[in-house]
């Protein structure tokens, strides 16, 4: 999967939760939902397409966490 449209979608993500705890609460929880892609589907519809690789939606989770931590404050 191209990372860069990966990054566009996470990005995405933190935008419908403006609330980057519940962000990070959900993205946690994904790797758990994995198993189950329909219960990820009622949770988070736009994660269960990145989670053909969770790892790296994980990871650039992350990333996203770190920069708007600086930008929120």
């Amino acid at each position: 999967m191209n990372q860069q449209i990966l990054l566009t979608r996470v990005s995405e993500v933190g935008k419908r939760y403006a609330n980057r705890q519940i962000l990070l609460t959900r993205v946690s929880e994904v790797e758990e939902l994995c198993a189950n892609r329909q219960i990820l589907l009622t949770r988070v519809p736009e994660v269960e397409e990145l989670c053909v690789n969770r790892q790296i939606l994980l990871t650039q989770c992350a990333v996203e966490m770190e920069a708007s931590q600086g930008s929120v404050k």
